[in-house]
C-alpha cells in the first residue's frame, strides 16, 4: 500500500513498504509536474506500482481535465527501468506525443495524461564510490558520500520548470532555470558527466529558440564531446539528439557542410534504435534543408522531405502534425521544378 509522505511543500514522496534492487548508479524515479495547480511539484516513484488519476485512491492525483479516476500506473521494476501503463483511461496516455498502452520511460520522456495534465520523467542520479588498491573506496566521512551520492531533487525540478517556461517563449527564464540545473549537476558528479551533457545540450535548444545560435552551438559541441568521451562500446541513445541539435545550430549560422555532417551522423544513430516518427520527421526535413542549402536537391533531398512530412502526420500531438505545412510551404518553395 503507497502513502505519501511529506518531503517539502514542493516535493512528496510515493513510499512503498516492499523494494527491489537498482541498477548502480541509478537513484529513485521522479516525476515532475509541468502543468496545473501542482506545476513544480516533484513525486518520487518506489518500487512497484504508482497509479495516476484524478480519484481519491491515485497514489499520484491529478485534478485535471480529462483525468480518469484511476488513469495509468507507472511501474517501478526490479531491474531498475520503469514503465507507463494506461488503465483503459478515456483520454489516453501518451509519452513524448505519442498515444501508447504500455511503454519503458526514458530520462527526460514527457508523459500527458487526459487533455492537458504533463508530467516530466526522470531517475535520480547516484556517484558510486571508487574503490582504490588496499582500501575500502569509502570516504572516511560517510556523510559526505551521502551528500555527494545523492542527486538533488531541485535539479530535476529546476529541469523540468525551464521546459515550462521554454514552451511560453520566456526563454532567458528558462535558461536561468536550465543552467542552474546545469550548475548542481556539474557539483555533482563533475563536468564530463552525462547528466551535464543532456542539460547542456537543453541548454542549447532553449538559447538556439531564443535565437543565440552561437552560444548555443557552444553548448552542443561541449555535450557531444562528453558522450564521445564516455567509455562505451555503443554511443548512447542521447548523442543522437545533441547531433540533430548540432546540426540544426549550423544551420542557422550558414555552415551547411558542417550542419550535414552531424546530421548524417545522427540520423544513423536514431535510425539503428527505432527512434519515434516526430524525431525521424524532425531530422529528415533538417537535413534535406541542410542538402538543399549545397544544392543537392536531388531524389534524396525529396525523399527526405517526404519522410519528414510523413513522420510529422504519424505524431501524435497536434503541435506536431502542424509541422506537415511548414515541410509542405518549403518543399514548395525550394524543392519544386523551376
Amino acid at each position: 500500500m503507497f502513502a505519501p509522505l511529506a518531503m517539502n511543500e514542493d516535493e512528496t514522496l510515493i513510499q512503498r513498504v516492499d523494494r527491489v534492487p537498482r541498477r548502480p548508479g541509478r537513484g529513485r524515479a521522479y516525476v515532475t509536474a509541468l502543468s496545473g495547480a501542482s506545476v513544480g511539484r516533484v513525486f518520487r516513484l518506489a518500487a512497484g506500482e504508482t497509479s495516476l488519476g484524478r480519484g481519491t485512491t491515485a497514489d499520484i492525483q491529478i485534478a485535471e481535465d480529462g483525468v480518469s479516476r484511476l488513469h495509468a500506473k507507472i511501474v517501478c521494476e526490479a531491474d531498475g527501468t520503469a514503465k507507463i501503463i494506461d488503465l483503459k483511461s478515456t483520454n489516453g496516455t501518451y509519452v513524448n506525443g505519442r498515444r501508447v498502452h504500455s511503454e519503458y520511460l526514458r530520462e527526460g520522456d514527457r508523459i500527458r495524461v487526459g487533455q492537458s495534465a504533463t508530467l516530466d520523467f526522470r531517475y535520480e542520479h547516484v556517484v558510486q564510490p571508487v574503490e582504490e588498491e588496499g582500501g575500502s573506496g569509502l570516504p572516511e566521512d560517510v556523510s559526505a558520500v551521502r551528500k555527494q551520492g545523492a542527486y538533488d531533487n531541485i535539479a530535476g525540478a529546476l529541469d523540468s520548470l525551464g521546459k515550462v517556461y521554454k514552451k511560453s517563449k520566456q526563454y532567458d527564464q528558462a535558461i536561468e532555470a536550465y543552467e542552474r540545473t546545469l550548475s548542481i549537476r556539474e557539483k555533482r558528479f563533475g563536468p564530463r558527466h552525462p547528466a551535464v551533457a543532456s542539460i547542456l545540450d537543453t541548454i542549447g535548444v532553449a538559447r538556439q529558440a531564443k535565437g543565440d545560435h552561437r552560444e548555443a552551438l557552444k553548448c552542443h559541441v561541449r555535450a557531444l564531446e562528453i558522450y564521445e568521451g564516455l567509455p562505451a562500446r555503443q554511443p548512447p541513445p542521447e548523442m543522437a539528439h545533441v547531433l540533430a541539435n548540432l546540426g540544426e545550430a549550423h544551420l542557422a549560422m550558414s555552415r551547411p557542410r558542417e550542419a550535414i555532417a552531424a546530421l548524417e551522423r545522427g540520423r544513423e544513430l536514431l535510425e539503428a534504435r527505432s527512434a519515434t516518427s516526430a524525431e525521424l520527421a524532425q531530422l529528415r526535413f533538417s537535413l534535406a534543408r541542410a542538402y538543399a542549402t549545397v544544392g543537392r536537391i536531388g531524389d534524396e533531398t525529396l525523399r527526405l522531405a517526404e519522410m519528414a512530412k510523413e513522420g510529422f502526420r504519424l505524431a501524435g500531438d497536434r503541435e506536431t502534425r502542424g509541422r506537415v505545412s511548414e515541410v509542405e510551404s518549403w518543399a514548395a518553395e525550394h524543392l519544386a521544378p523551376r
